[in-house]
């Protein structure tokens, strides 16, 4: 296995949420996520996707508050189950709460800060 595909399994978390995207007047709203790292997300029962197309981000967090992280992302993958987007803009808040979401879940917590 190449350091690539290591580090993709290190930072990439099983984590289910909800999720909403919007891509020109294509949106999907309340779908579930099943992996989450800090660079992309992969999305169950998205479909008529391109690879290549622009998508904005809703990820909602529940529990004590609701928090909602915005990004925007390039669908990169598209399986008969979903579609993998890769964020290409996140803002800092959205960002923070993506961290530690990786790093609570994360089976070695340290090697996030490697591979960012």
């Amino acid at each position: 296995m190449s350091t690539s595909d290591e580090r993709r399994r290190n930072t990439r978390v099983h984590f289910e949420a909800t999720i909403d995207l919007s891509s020109g007047k294509k949106i999907f709203s309340g779908c579930k996520t099943q992996d989450l790292s800090l660079k992309g997300v992969f999305i169950h029962n998205v479909v008529d996707l391109q690879e290549g197309d622009i998508c904005d981000l809703i990820l909602h967090l529940s529990g004590g508050t609701d928090i909602n992280l915005s990004m925007k992302g390039v669908v990169q993958r598209i399986t008969n189950t979903g579609v993998g987007v890769h964020f290409t803009e996140t803002d800092l808040d959205s960002f923070s709460h993506l961290r530690k979401i990786i790093y609570y879940n994360s089976e070695n917590p340290d090697i996030i800060d490697e591979s960012y």
